[in-house]
C-alpha cells in the first residue's frame, strides 16, 4: 500500500479544513451573539439606571451641604453670641459681687 500525496493534495485539505473551521466560528458566533444581544440590552439599560440614581443622589449630596453650610453660618454666629453673654455675664457677677459682698 502506497501513499501517494503530493503537496497539492495536502494543501487543498488544510485550505478546506481551516476554510471549515472558520465557517464554524462564524456560526458558533453568530448564535451566541445573538444570545447575549438581548442581556447585554439589559445590562446596559441597567447601567444607564444607576446612573441616572447615582446623578440624583450626587445632587441631593450637593443640596444637603449647601444647606449645612448655611446651618454651620448659624451655629457659628450663635457660639459668638453665646461667648459675647457668657463674658457679660462673668462681667456681671464681677460687678455684683464687688458692689455688694455677694459671691456667685
Amino acid at each position: 500500500m502506497s501513499l501517494d500525496i503530493d503537496l497539492g493534495t495536502i494543501f487543498v485539505v488544510l485550505t478546506f479544513g481551516c476554510i471549515l473551521f472558520v465557517l464554524q466560528t462564524l456560526v458558533d458566533y453568530t448564535k451566541r451573539a445573538s444570545s447575549i444581544r438581548p442581556q447585554l440590552h439589559e445590562v446596559l439599560r441597567v447601567k444607564d439606571r444607576h446612573k441616572e440614581e447615582m446623578n440624583k443622589v450626587q445632587q441631593v449630596m450637593d443640596d444637603v451641604e449647601k444647606e449645612a453650610g448655611k446651618h454651620q453660618d448659624a451655629i457659628t454666629e450663635l457660639e459668638t453670641k453665646y461667648e459675647e453673654l457668657e463674658m457679660r455675664a462673668t462681667e456681671l457677677r464681677k460687678k455684683v459681687a464687688d458692689n455688694d459682698g455677694f459671691k456667685w
